[in-house]
């Protein structure tokens, strides 16, 4: 058995896949498995992923038709020999450390799961740091009820490659990936962490996050919006029901993410003339009523706290819209806000 599964899912990413799996084939960590899941690429990735399972034994593929990210990870995971199980987008790459240090990490400390540091990585090279990304982990290893609330406090990210897992975790109470779905590794990295026993910390930045100008996570529909407001509404169900010692926490991460969910609506329906549909009304009024459980002054230093106002004063859409409309320089600065 392999000590660590790694799954990649890829579709349309043939520029750049050599780059992902030689950062995988070379890792230092040996007793690896690399299952890279061809997702109905209708580019030359099937065919790249044949070579490399022919050059290397421990690479597997999988070919599927085109089900999305989601099922991609999840026939992964169910293919996954290994006692941990980790994640690499196909656009992306990872230092030939990083297994051999996570791994190290989790058996240390008897962990279950491990989070990680990352780079963010434009496609002209340059690396930067998001005003979203508040990466903060603690020294020492948390149980789930403080992995949690650092999650809910943005100190963590909910990407699905941010971290290395034990196996189980996927199957002891079935969490998967919910397909269909954009935005599914928020929909299912809390429930890991609420899996998960013991979550330690790895504070190097050993994944190299690949932001393409054309990326899918760049572009929103409305769909992107019921996906998000759907996963809020079954995130906090799941903090009422198993983690109400946390709900204050969940509670200023849903506000945040109420304003995120309500600005992808409002660019996916501004020449819409559905524009009270009711995904957008079911926002309003989810943000407004749980607006009033919150303190404004505990948002200070969160990026989204001037968000938050903008939509408190209803300024989001027409800001959006007045943005949409201005061609010339100053519409950076309707930039720097939405």
């Amino acid at each position: 058995m392999p000590l660590v599964s790694v799954i990649v899912p890829i579709y349309k990413v043939e520029k750049y896949l050599r780059r992902c799996v030689d950062s995988l084939v070379t890792q230092t960590l040996r007793d690896i498995e690399i299952i890279l899941v061809d997702d109905g690429s209708p580019d030359g990735c099937g065919k790249i992923c044949d070579e490399y399972a022919e050059k290397d034994q421990r690479v597997k593929v999988i070919h599927q038709r085109n089900g999305g990210a989601a099922s991609a990870r999840n026939a992964g995971v169910k293919a996954a020999q290994g006692k941990y199980v980790a994640f690499v987008d196909g656009d992306d790459w990872i230092e030939k450390e990083t297994y051999a240090d996570l791994s190290a990490a989790a058996a240390s400390v008897n962990a279950d799961l491990v989070f990680y540091d990352f780079t963010l990585v434009k496609e002209n090279g340059d690396t930067f740091i998001s005003p979203y990304q508040k990466v903060d982990m603690p020294e020492m290893p948390v149980q789930t009820e403080t992995a949690l609330k650092l999650l809910f406090q943005k100190k963590l990210e909910s990407f699905s490659w941010i971290f290395i897992c034990e196996r189980s975790l996927f199957f002891d109470r079935e969490t998967f990936f919910p397909e269909g779905r954009r935005y599914e590794d928020t929909a299912t990295v809390y429930r890991i962490v609420g899996a998960s026993q013991k979550i330690a910390f790895v504070r190097e930045k050993l994944y190299h996050y690949f932001q393409r100008d054309q990326s899918a996570t760049h572009h929103s529909n409305l769909q992107d919006s019921r996906d998000v407001f759907l996963t809020l509404e079954e995130m906090e169900q799941y903090v009422v029901n198993f983690w109400p010692d946390v709900y204050p926490y969940f509670l200023n991460y849903q506000v945040a993410m109420l304003v995120w969910c309500y600005i992808l609506y409002c660019k996916a329906t501004l020449s819409s003339k559905r524009q009270d549909d009711i995904t957008g009304y079911k926002i309003r009024e989810k943000f407004y009523r749980q607006l009033k459980k919150v303190k404004l002054a505990d948002f200070i230093g969160d990026p989204y706290l001037f968000k938050i106002i903008l939509m408190k004063f209803r300024l989001i859409r027409p800001l959006i819209f007045l943005k949409s409309k201005m061609e010339n320089d100053d519409s950076r600065a309707c930039h720097i806000f939405l």
